[in-house]
Protein backbone atom coordinates (compact mmCIF):
# COMPACT_ATOMS: atom_id res chain seq x y z
CA UNK A 1 0.00 0.00 0.00
CA UNK A 2 3.20 2.74 0.82
CA UNK A 3 4.25 1.79 -2.31
CA UNK A 4 1.23 2.25 -4.15
CA UNK A 5 0.72 6.09 -2.59
CA UNK A 6 4.43 6.63 -2.59
CA UNK A 7 4.10 6.04 -7.42
CA UNK A 8 0.33 7.68 -6.79
CA UNK A 9 1.65 11.07 -5.13
CA UNK A 10 4.81 10.79 -7.69
CA UNK A 11 2.71 10.42 -10.14
CA UNK A 12 0.61 13.96 -9.20
CA UNK A 13 3.86 15.77 -8.52
CA UNK A 14 4.95 14.94 -12.59
CA UNK A 15 1.21 16.10 -13.91
CA UNK A 16 1.46 19.06 -11.61
CA UNK A 17 4.95 20.06 -13.04
CA UNK A 18 3.94 19.46 -16.80
CA UNK A 19 1.22 21.69 -16.08
CA UNK A 20 2.94 24.24 -15.06
CA UNK A 21 5.40 24.18 -17.48
CA UNK A 22 2.71 24.06 -19.76
CA UNK A 23 0.84 27.13 -18.49
CA UNK A 24 4.21 28.87 -18.46
CA UNK A 25 4.91 28.35 -21.91
CA UNK A 26 0.99 29.78 -22.60
CA UNK A 27 1.53 32.64 -20.62
CA UNK A 28 5.30 33.37 -22.53
CA UNK A 29 3.52 33.07 -25.89
CA UNK A 30 0.87 35.04 -25.20
CA UNK A 31 3.45 37.57 -23.39
CA UNK A 32 4.74 38.02 -27.02
CA UNK A 33 1.72 37.84 -28.94
CA UNK A 34 -0.19 40.77 -26.99
CA UNK A 35 -2.78 38.22 -26.14
CA UNK A 36 -5.98 40.18 -24.61
CA UNK A 37 -5.17 43.36 -25.59
CA UNK A 38 -7.74 45.24 -27.69
CA UNK A 39 -6.71 44.79 -30.80
CA UNK A 40 -9.07 47.48 -31.97
CA UNK A 41 -7.54 50.20 -29.88
CA UNK A 42 -5.62 53.15 -32.00
CA UNK A 43 -2.15 52.16 -30.33
CA UNK A 44 -2.15 48.28 -30.94
CA UNK A 45 -3.77 48.95 -34.16
CA UNK A 46 -0.85 50.68 -34.99
CA UNK A 47 1.63 48.24 -33.47
CA UNK A 48 -0.18 45.38 -35.61
CA UNK A 49 0.44 47.31 -38.42
CA UNK A 50 3.85 48.45 -37.86
CA UNK A 51 4.75 44.48 -37.27
CA UNK A 52 3.29 43.06 -40.17
CA UNK A 53 5.14 46.02 -42.29
CA UNK A 54 8.20 45.06 -41.14
CA UNK A 55 7.77 41.27 -41.18
CA UNK A 56 6.71 41.89 -44.85
CA UNK A 57 10.15 43.89 -45.88
CA UNK A 58 12.05 41.07 -44.05
CA UNK A 59 10.22 38.29 -46.08
CA UNK A 60 10.35 39.92 -49.44
CA UNK A 61 13.92 40.37 -49.10
CA UNK A 62 14.52 36.73 -47.96
CA UNK A 63 16.39 34.97 -50.82
CA UNK A 64 14.89 31.19 -51.47
CA UNK A 65 18.14 29.79 -49.26
CA UNK A 66 16.62 31.24 -46.34
CA UNK A 67 19.64 34.11 -46.01
CA UNK A 68 19.39 37.65 -46.11
CA UNK A 69 21.56 39.22 -48.95
CA UNK A 70 22.61 42.19 -46.76
CA UNK A 71 24.05 40.05 -43.98
CA UNK A 72 27.91 39.46 -44.32
CA UNK A 73 27.85 35.65 -42.65
CA UNK A 74 31.05 35.44 -43.08
CA UNK A 75 32.36 37.73 -40.52
CA UNK A 76 34.04 36.95 -37.07
CA UNK A 77 31.98 38.27 -34.12
CA UNK A 78 33.79 41.41 -32.35
CA UNK A 79 31.51 44.72 -31.15
CA UNK A 80 28.85 43.44 -34.12
CA UNK A 81 28.50 40.41 -35.74
CA UNK A 82 26.25 40.29 -38.86
CA UNK A 83 24.26 36.92 -38.59
CA UNK A 84 22.94 38.50 -35.19
CA UNK A 85 20.32 40.70 -37.51
CA UNK A 86 19.33 37.07 -39.07
CA UNK A 87 18.15 35.76 -35.67
CA UNK A 88 16.39 39.42 -35.14
CA UNK A 89 14.71 39.48 -37.90
CA UNK A 90 13.86 35.54 -38.08
CA UNK A 91 11.78 36.58 -34.34
CA UNK A 92 10.22 39.46 -36.24
CA UNK A 93 8.82 36.90 -38.87
CA UNK A 94 7.94 34.55 -36.06
CA UNK A 95 5.92 36.90 -33.89
CA UNK A 96 3.91 38.15 -37.31
CA UNK A 97 3.26 34.99 -37.90
CA UNK A 98 1.76 34.24 -34.17
CA UNK A 99 0.27 37.27 -33.59
CA UNK A 100 -3.70 37.98 -34.66
CA UNK A 101 -5.00 40.79 -36.00
CA UNK A 102 -2.78 41.52 -39.24
CA UNK A 103 -2.84 39.70 -42.58
CA UNK A 104 0.41 37.52 -42.00
CA UNK A 105 -1.24 35.61 -38.75
CA UNK A 106 -0.68 32.11 -39.65
CA UNK A 107 0.44 32.90 -43.05
CA UNK A 108 1.37 29.76 -45.38
CA UNK A 109 4.03 31.61 -47.25
CA UNK A 110 5.25 33.46 -44.34
CA UNK A 111 5.47 29.49 -42.69
CA UNK A 112 7.77 28.62 -45.40
CA UNK A 113 9.99 31.92 -45.16
CA UNK A 114 10.25 31.04 -41.40
CA UNK A 115 11.51 27.37 -42.09
CA UNK A 116 14.37 28.27 -44.70
CA UNK A 117 15.67 30.84 -42.54
CA UNK A 118 15.47 28.36 -39.72
CA UNK A 119 17.58 25.97 -41.35
CA UNK A 120 20.60 28.52 -42.49
CA UNK A 121 20.45 29.50 -39.29
CA UNK A 122 22.47 26.17 -38.86
CA UNK A 123 25.04 27.71 -41.37
CA UNK A 124 26.63 30.25 -38.58
CA UNK A 125 24.98 28.26 -35.51
CA UNK A 126 24.96 24.95 -36.29
CA UNK A 127 26.47 21.98 -33.14
CA UNK A 128 29.10 21.67 -35.17
CA UNK A 129 30.50 25.22 -35.80
CA UNK A 130 33.43 26.31 -33.44
CA UNK A 131 32.97 29.48 -31.41
CA UNK A 132 35.34 32.14 -31.94
CA UNK A 133 35.59 35.90 -31.39
CA UNK A 134 33.44 37.96 -29.47
CA UNK A 135 31.75 35.38 -26.96
CA UNK A 136 28.53 37.79 -25.91
CA UNK A 137 27.00 36.80 -29.67
CA UNK A 138 27.33 32.74 -29.15
CA UNK A 139 26.23 32.52 -25.42
CA UNK A 140 23.69 35.40 -25.17
CA UNK A 141 23.00 37.18 -28.37
CA UNK A 142 22.23 34.33 -30.88
CA UNK A 143 20.29 32.31 -28.07
CA UNK A 144 18.27 35.11 -26.49
CA UNK A 145 16.70 35.72 -30.55
CA UNK A 146 16.39 32.14 -31.64
CA UNK A 147 15.09 30.67 -28.17
CA UNK A 148 11.82 32.76 -28.31
CA UNK A 149 11.48 31.71 -32.14
CA UNK A 150 11.55 27.88 -31.48
CA UNK A 151 9.49 28.29 -28.55
CA UNK A 152 6.41 30.19 -30.79
CA UNK A 153 7.26 28.37 -33.98
CA UNK A 154 7.69 24.92 -31.94
CA UNK A 155 4.64 22.66 -33.81
CA UNK A 156 4.81 24.96 -36.46
CA UNK A 157 7.74 24.67 -38.29
CA UNK A 158 10.23 21.14 -39.34
CA UNK A 159 10.73 19.27 -36.42
CA UNK A 160 14.03 18.39 -37.14
CA UNK A 161 15.34 22.00 -37.41
CA UNK A 162 13.98 22.59 -34.32
CA UNK A 163 16.09 19.38 -32.88
CA UNK A 164 18.95 20.89 -34.02
CA UNK A 165 18.96 24.11 -32.75
CA UNK A 166 18.01 23.01 -29.66
CA UNK A 167 21.09 21.06 -29.74
CA UNK A 168 23.20 23.92 -30.90
CA UNK A 169 21.70 26.39 -27.81
CA UNK A 170 22.37 23.72 -25.40
CA UNK A 171 25.87 23.24 -26.56
CA UNK A 172 26.63 26.96 -26.29
CA UNK A 173 24.72 28.17 -22.90
CA UNK A 174 24.71 24.84 -21.35
CA UNK A 175 22.19 23.28 -18.62
CA UNK A 176 22.46 25.85 -15.56
CA UNK A 177 21.78 29.29 -16.31
CA UNK A 178 24.50 30.14 -13.52
CA UNK A 179 27.37 28.72 -15.11
CA UNK A 180 29.05 29.95 -17.56
CA UNK A 181 28.84 28.63 -21.42
CA UNK A 182 31.03 26.97 -23.55
CA UNK A 183 33.07 30.28 -24.07
CA UNK A 184 32.25 33.97 -21.74
CA UNK A 185 31.97 34.55 -18.75
CA UNK A 186 30.25 33.15 -15.58
CA UNK A 187 26.86 35.36 -15.59
CA UNK A 188 26.70 38.03 -13.44
CA UNK A 189 23.29 41.09 -12.73
CA UNK A 190 22.06 41.46 -16.21
CA UNK A 191 24.13 39.02 -18.20
CA UNK A 192 22.69 36.62 -15.43
CA UNK A 193 19.36 37.26 -16.66
CA UNK A 194 19.89 37.14 -19.84
CA UNK A 195 21.21 33.68 -19.21
CA UNK A 196 18.08 32.78 -17.31
CA UNK A 197 15.77 33.82 -20.33
CA UNK A 198 17.65 31.98 -22.83
CA UNK A 199 17.67 29.08 -20.20
CA UNK A 200 13.84 29.32 -20.13
CA UNK A 201 13.10 28.85 -23.56
CA UNK A 202 15.54 25.69 -23.71
CA UNK A 203 13.89 24.18 -20.49
CA UNK A 204 10.20 24.72 -22.18
CA UNK A 205 11.49 23.12 -25.50
CA UNK A 206 12.97 20.64 -24.15
CA UNK A 207 10.15 20.31 -20.84
CA UNK A 208 12.48 20.31 -18.65
CA UNK A 209 11.19 20.90 -14.58
CA UNK A 210 14.53 21.14 -13.54
CA UNK A 211 16.28 23.37 -15.68
CA UNK A 212 13.30 25.57 -15.34
CA UNK A 213 13.43 25.44 -11.60
CA UNK A 214 17.08 26.73 -12.02
CA UNK A 215 16.00 29.15 -13.93
CA UNK A 216 13.23 30.49 -11.10
CA UNK A 217 15.87 30.51 -8.66
CA UNK A 218 18.64 31.91 -10.19
CA UNK A 219 16.06 34.84 -11.23
CA UNK A 220 14.68 35.07 -7.29
CA UNK A 221 18.54 35.13 -6.41
CA UNK A 222 19.46 38.43 -8.53
CA UNK A 223 16.28 39.92 -6.93
CA UNK A 224 18.18 40.62 -3.89
CA UNK A 225 20.91 42.99 -3.05
CA UNK A 226 24.65 42.06 -3.61
CA UNK A 227 28.14 43.04 -3.21
CA UNK A 228 28.55 42.12 -7.08
CA UNK A 229 26.82 43.06 -10.26
CA UNK A 230 23.13 43.85 -9.28
CA UNK A 231 21.33 45.21 -7.09
CA UNK A 232 22.67 47.42 -4.65
CA UNK A 233 21.50 48.06 -0.66
CA UNK A 234 20.58 51.76 -2.00
CA UNK A 235 18.64 50.45 -4.57
CA UNK A 236 20.99 51.39 -7.26
CA UNK A 237 22.50 48.80 -9.91
CA UNK A 238 26.17 48.18 -10.91
CA UNK A 239 27.27 46.22 -14.22
CA UNK A 240 30.67 45.88 -14.72
CA UNK A 241 32.42 46.57 -11.63
CA UNK A 242 31.36 49.68 -9.23
CA UNK A 243 30.02 51.86 -12.49
CA UNK A 244 26.43 52.51 -11.47
CA UNK A 245 24.06 51.51 -14.17
CA UNK A 246 21.01 51.94 -12.93
CA UNK A 247 19.66 53.50 -16.06
CA UNK A 248 21.42 51.08 -18.50
CA UNK A 249 21.80 47.41 -17.60
CA UNK A 250 19.95 47.92 -14.56
CA UNK A 251 17.05 49.42 -16.49
CA UNK A 252 16.76 46.10 -18.51
CA UNK A 253 17.44 44.10 -15.62
CA UNK A 254 14.02 45.55 -14.20
CA UNK A 255 12.07 45.37 -17.44
CA UNK A 256 13.45 41.90 -18.11
CA UNK A 257 12.81 40.31 -14.50
CA UNK A 258 8.91 41.88 -14.15
CA UNK A 259 8.79 39.72 -17.60
CA UNK A 260 10.05 36.93 -16.36
CA UNK A 261 6.86 37.46 -13.08
CA UNK A 262 4.54 38.15 -15.38
CA UNK A 263 5.36 34.95 -17.55
CA UNK A 264 5.59 32.47 -14.70
CA UNK A 265 2.89 33.63 -12.37
CA UNK A 266 0.28 31.51 -10.58
CA UNK A 267 2.78 28.45 -11.57
CA UNK A 268 5.53 26.97 -8.99
CA UNK A 269 8.08 28.70 -11.27
CA UNK A 270 7.24 31.94 -10.38
CA UNK A 271 9.05 34.19 -8.26
CA UNK A 272 8.91 33.89 -4.28
CA UNK A 273 7.55 36.50 -2.33
CA UNK A 274 10.21 37.56 -0.62
CA UNK A 275 11.94 37.71 -4.25
CA UNK A 276 9.01 40.08 -5.62
CA UNK A 277 9.58 41.97 -2.03
CA UNK A 278 12.78 42.61 -3.28
CA UNK A 279 12.46 43.58 -6.96
CA UNK A 280 9.81 45.84 -6.08
CA UNK A 281 12.08 47.92 -3.41
CA UNK A 282 14.38 48.40 -6.44
CA UNK A 283 11.54 49.37 -8.86
CA UNK A 284 10.17 51.84 -6.64
CA UNK A 285 13.31 53.68 -4.94
CA UNK A 286 15.61 52.95 -7.88
CA UNK A 287 13.86 52.88 -11.46
CA UNK A 288 10.92 55.22 -10.45
CA UNK A 289 13.58 58.16 -8.82
CA UNK A 290 15.90 57.59 -11.63
CA UNK A 291 13.51 58.34 -14.38
CA UNK A 292 12.28 62.14 -15.63
CA UNK A 293 10.35 61.81 -18.81
CA UNK A 294 11.30 59.03 -21.17
CA UNK A 295 15.16 59.67 -19.83
CA UNK A 296 17.01 58.56 -17.32
CA UNK A 297 19.14 61.25 -15.28
CA UNK A 298 22.68 60.94 -16.80
CA UNK A 299 24.41 60.02 -13.24
CA UNK A 300 22.53 56.56 -13.51
CA UNK A 301 24.08 55.40 -17.39
CA UNK A 302 27.44 55.76 -16.86
CA UNK A 303 29.03 54.39 -20.38
CA UNK A 304 26.14 54.51 -22.32
CA UNK A 305 25.42 58.67 -22.23
CA UNK A 306 28.06 58.27 -25.33
CA UNK A 307 25.36 56.30 -27.51
CA UNK A 308 23.03 58.39 -29.26
CA UNK A 309 19.32 56.66 -28.76
CA UNK A 310 19.87 56.43 -25.70
CA UNK A 311 15.75 56.13 -24.23
CA UNK A 312 14.16 55.85 -20.40
CA UNK A 313 12.15 52.75 -21.95
CA UNK A 314 13.03 49.94 -20.19
CA UNK A 315 12.76 51.96 -16.95
CA UNK A 316 9.19 52.81 -17.84
CA UNK A 317 8.10 49.64 -18.97
CA UNK A 318 9.38 47.70 -15.76
CA UNK A 319 7.15 50.09 -14.23
CA UNK A 320 3.99 49.04 -16.24
CA UNK A 321 5.17 45.06 -16.07
CA UNK A 322 5.94 45.63 -12.34
CA UNK A 323 2.81 47.22 -11.73
CA UNK A 324 1.01 43.96 -13.53
CA UNK A 325 1.18 41.85 -9.92
CA UNK A 326 1.28 42.33 -6.47
CA UNK A 327 4.22 43.36 -4.22
CA UNK A 328 4.36 45.34 -1.14
CA UNK A 329 5.51 48.29 -3.08
CA UNK A 330 2.93 47.76 -6.19
CA UNK A 331 0.70 50.61 -4.79
CA UNK A 332 3.80 53.00 -5.46
CA UNK A 333 4.41 51.49 -8.79
CA UNK A 334 1.44 51.87 -10.12
CA UNK A 335 1.04 55.51 -9.44
CA UNK A 336 4.25 56.04 -11.14
CA UNK A 337 3.70 54.23 -14.26
CA UNK A 338 -0.23 56.05 -14.09
CA UNK A 339 1.70 59.31 -14.54
CA UNK A 340 3.87 57.58 -17.34
CA UNK A 341 0.50 56.70 -18.78
CA UNK A 342 -1.27 59.72 -18.06
CA UNK A 343 0.73 62.07 -19.35
CA UNK A 344 2.54 60.05 -22.28
CA UNK A 345 6.60 58.83 -22.59
CA UNK A 346 8.17 62.67 -23.46
CA UNK A 347 6.38 64.30 -20.38
CA UNK A 348 5.88 61.78 -17.34
CA UNK A 349 7.56 62.39 -14.26
CA UNK A 350 6.80 59.42 -12.50
CA UNK A 351 8.67 59.60 -9.01
CA UNK A 352 11.32 62.04 -9.97
CA UNK A 353 11.40 65.32 -7.71
CA UNK A 354 12.82 67.83 -10.18
CA UNK A 355 13.52 68.13 -14.13
CA UNK A 356 16.67 66.57 -15.59
CA UNK A 357 18.45 67.48 -18.95
CA UNK A 358 17.79 64.48 -21.48
CA UNK A 359 20.63 62.78 -22.64
CA UNK A 360 20.72 60.61 -25.78
CA UNK A 361 22.19 56.75 -25.48
CA UNK A 362 22.06 53.82 -28.04
CA UNK A 363 19.07 51.68 -26.34
CA UNK A 364 19.66 48.65 -24.14
CA UNK A 365 17.82 45.17 -24.65
CA UNK A 366 14.16 45.33 -25.10
CA UNK A 367 12.41 42.51 -25.11
CA UNK A 368 8.32 41.98 -25.79
CA UNK A 369 5.51 43.43 -27.61
CA UNK A 370 5.96 47.25 -26.99
CA UNK A 371 4.49 50.18 -28.20
CA UNK A 372 5.65 51.71 -31.70
CA UNK A 373 7.78 55.08 -30.20
CA UNK A 374 10.62 52.68 -29.88
CA UNK A 375 13.42 51.81 -32.74
CA UNK A 376 14.40 48.75 -31.14
CA UNK A 377 9.97 42.46 -26.37
CA UNK A 378 3.81 42.77 -23.82
CA UNK A 379 2.39 46.25 -24.96
CA UNK A 380 4.87 47.85 -23.59
CA UNK A 381 7.31 47.53 -26.15
CA UNK A 382 7.32 48.40 -30.08
CA UNK A 383 6.39 45.09 -32.01
CA UNK A 384 8.35 46.49 -34.62
CA UNK A 385 11.54 47.12 -32.53
CA UNK A 386 12.82 43.74 -32.78
CA UNK A 387 14.20 44.38 -36.62
CA UNK A 388 16.69 47.16 -34.73
CA UNK A 389 19.79 47.18 -32.85
CA UNK A 390 19.48 46.15 -29.05
CA UNK A 391 22.53 46.09 -27.61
Amino acid sequence: MKTVLTAFLLLAAAAASAADIDLVRDQFIGYYTAAGADRTSTRMSDALGTLEWVARNHADALRSDGSWPDITYNETPDGGWGPWAHSQRLWVLAQAYQTPGQSLYRNAQLLTDINAALAYEKTFYGASILPSGNWWFWTIGIPIDLGPTLVLMQGHVDQGTVDDLVVAMNLRIGNSPTSRGLVGPTPTGENLVWSSFTHLCLALLKNDATMLAAVRDAMAGVTRPTSGDGIKRDSSFHQHGAQLYTGGYGGAFAADVARYAMIARNTSYGLPNDALASFSNYVADGIAWSLYGDYFDVSVISREVARPSTTGFNGMAALVQASQFESPRAGEIRSAAAKCSRRGAARCRCNSPAPRRRWSRRGTRRRGLPDIDTTSPPTTRSIAARAGSRR
